[in-house]
């Protein structure tokens, strides 16, 4: 995640702050987020300050206040000033970031290179440093190139969150002089936010005045499909002279187009912020932005299932979704979800990335081309559905974004046209300059060939195995799970993953390596990774692999079938189909020594009641002692036989098939 830079295009939370308290100085206001007011103070006072300890401190705010106005083309020189000056990491940090959403490459890797040899900074440096270059080796597309216009015209006012309200009318946000209210915005000095339409062509903006627009912050609406139902966010603070936090409220359209009073939907605390939602799957889920887990991870997206009219306990997006960073503004297009992320590599700030679901999975996020994307704040896009393509036009749509340098958020209109266009075009254009796509390689094992030197990082994650198997849900962190390194049986190192589960080690290329996690509450766990394949990425010094190791829950007297633990009829013999099966049982043995479980066997329904009871109890014994011969120490395990108790497949005994009575001998255990 950016250890520095907070990029916060206006209204991302409108978590307001207390206006009516006495500034005297810059910090003062900067700590009470009253950017505007403590920006115009630290540079007066900037000018009196002599010593470098102090003129480096106000620097660094006066960038960050910069920041959060949404200038950051007047960060980089207090960032420079404050670097110079001896502010340390987080200056020179935060430069490196500056650099780079100004487009100064060059400078911005030299301060990354520079910051990579710090242990802590080394694998974001890195990162960073490999994604400019990819930005800079990449090439225009052919056959087609953008075209930009920004609609928006008021002047000194914030105009963002764009959707469509009817097919020639966007539904938006803004601040300007017109909102509800006279209280004003202590962040950026400006009224509060409102709920507007504008045509989708441009031109002024129309208040949607009540049930809506309250003096509070109103933003980032979405509407379902027949647009009859309208969530957005609002910011309050439920107690006068408190922050204000954001929530998500919905009205609905009766059949006289009369919207009705809007109303909370149930996920707010009045302690954390949500907000800028969407719909998707068929108006069933709704996908916002809120606080991580734990809250070490900035913003994530978050959803939450609709079910005759009630919604569900929320749950975070997969993690291949959700970053280290902040993740915001989520939209959607039928299975296709948008959204914005400060920490998937891109241009800088925020920038636009898609996903959509493949085989009921999320697919890794893909970073839209520019100019759609820019080094600035880019977020909100939406497609217009009533432009279908022509001989020229291929795509058209809306996005926001504050790249015009004025410290505003603003609505912009693309269109996507055909390169046999050009010669008509009177207006300049932006060619795009997508990712190129490189060609992937196989990596194959050949220790005959010297290995080029590179670094190499092995990233684990210790997750909840419980949580995974939804498209939607993001795999929860095990906090501070115990691991023990090895490689082969020598062991290397006994250490604790973080608070999110996480841990990285340096590690050497052609070697196995077994990594073993554990954690109250659940089952130990062996991973083994290999490195013999790994070889020096092409134009980078540093390679990671990542892996997960999901640890299951421990769960008393809960039957657990055995699958593929089958018997002949009549017999009790270990069929060899059935060994890989127990040996895995014997591996989580013996990782899990303080463990002790139950074997149990059932029968199918042929047969004496009598005698199929001591045929399962045989199996089970069986079982028990194939086990016993795997090293698992006889104390810990017990055999009972439950015949013909309890069948997996209850059919009528004559009318079985033989498949329904196999299924039906099997052997489950129990931890007990």
């Amino acid at each position: 995640m950016k250890q520095i830079i907070y990029f916060i295009p206006l209204l991302v939370f409108l978590s307001g702050c207390l206006g009516n308290k006495s500034i005297l100085d810059g910090e003062a206001a900067f700590k009470l987020k009253q950017y505007q007011r403590a920006n115009e103070l630290l540079l007066a006072e900037i000018e009196e300050v002599n010593k470098k300890e102090e003129k480096a401190k106000k620097a660094f705010l006066i960038a960050q206040t910069y920041e959060f106005l949404l200038q950051p083309h007047n960060a980089t020189q207090y960032y420079e000033i404050a670097n110079q000056n001896g502010y340390g990491v987080k200056a020179k940090l935060a430069l490196a970031y500056a650099y780079k959403i100004n487009k100064e490459y060059r400078k911005s890797v030299a301060l990354f290179t520079d910051l990579a040899k710090i242990n802590t900074l080394t694998i974001e440096a890195n990162r960073q440093i490999r994604g400019i270059e990819d930005l800079t080796n990449e090439v225009p597309p052919k056959g087609y190139f953008y075209k930009i216009l920004n609609l928006s015209i008021e002047a000194n006012t914030s105009v963002y969150s764009p959707v469509f309200y009817s097919d020639d009318e966007l539904l938006v946000s803004a601040d300007g002089p017109n909102s509800t209210g006279e209280m004003i915005y202590s962040w950026t000095g400006r009224k509060h936010s409102d709920l507007y339409t504008m045509s989708k062509y441009g031109g002024t903006l129309k208040s949607l005045d009540l049930p809506f627009n309250t003096s509070h912050n109103e933003g980032s609406p979405t509407l379902n499909r027949e647009r009859n139902e309208l969530f957005f966010t609002r910011c309050y603070n439920k107690q006068p002279n408190a922050d204000e936090y954001c929530s998500i409220f919905y009205s609905k359209k009766d059949d006289n187009n009369v919207w009705s009073e809007p109303v909370e939907l149930p996920f707010f605390d009045g302690k954390t912020n949500f907000g800028q939602p969407t719909l998707v799957e068929n108006d069933s889920v709704i996908v916002f932005s809120s606080l991580s887990e734990g809250g070490q991870n900035g913003y994530d997206l978050w959803y939450s299932d609709r079910f005759d009219g009630a919604w569900s306990e929320p749950f975070p997006m997969p993690t291949n979704i959700n970053s280290q960073g902040n993740e915001y503004f989520p939209t959607s297009d039928g299975d296709t979800l948008y959204f914005s992320s400060d920490f998937h590599l891109g241009l800088g700030g925020l920038d636009i990335f898609k996903t959509w679901l493949e085989d009921g999975k999320w697919s890794n996020p893909i970073r839209l081309e520019s100019p759609i994307n820019s080094s600035f704040d880019d977020y909100s896009y939406i497609t217009d559905k009533t432009v279908k393509p022509n001989g020229n036009t291929l795509l058209k749509g809306y996005f926001s974004s504050n790249r015009s340098g004025k410290g505003l958020d603003e609505v912009y209109l693309f269109e996507k046209l055909s390169i046999n266009e050009i010669e008509t075009e009177k207006e300049p254009v932006i060619p795009p300059p997508p990712i190129a796509e490189k060609p992937v390689e196989k990596p194959t094992v050949d220790d005959t060939k010297p290995h080029e030197s590179f670094e190499l990082y092995l990233a684990g994650r210790v997750i909840d195995g419980s949580s995974k198997g939804n498209p939607f849900m993001r795999s929860r962190p095990i906090p501070n799970a115990r691991i023990v390194w090895k490689a082969r049986d020598t062991l290397i190192e006994q250490f604790t993953a973080n608070r999110n589960g996480i841990f990285i080690k340096n590690a050497i290329s052609g070697k196995v390596y077994d990594f073993i996690a554990s954690a109250d509450s659940f089952l130990s766990k062996k991973v083994t990774v290999l490195t013999t394949n790994a070889r020096k990425p092409e134009g980078s010094d540093l390679l990671t692999i990542n892996f997960e190791i999901p640890l299951d829950r421990i769960i008393r007297n809960q039957e657990i079938v055995l699958n593929n633990i089958y018997y002949d009829l009549d017999k009790t013999f270990i069929r060899n189909d059935a060994k890989p099966t127990l040996d895995s049982l014997a591996s989580i043995l013996l990782l899990n020594p303080s463990i002790q479980i139950e074997l149990g066997s059932h029968t199918d329904c042929q047969g004496a009641d009598d005698y199929n009871l001591e045929l399962s109890q045989r199996r089970a014994q069986a079982a028990v002692e194939y086990l016993i011969s795997k090293g698992i120490e006889v104390a810990r395990l017990s055999a009972k036989g439950y015949g013909e108790l309890s069948f997996a497949i209850n059919c009528v005994c004559e009318q079985c098939t033989e498949d329904e009575h196999q299924r039906n001998r099997r052997t489950t255990f129990k931890i007990q």
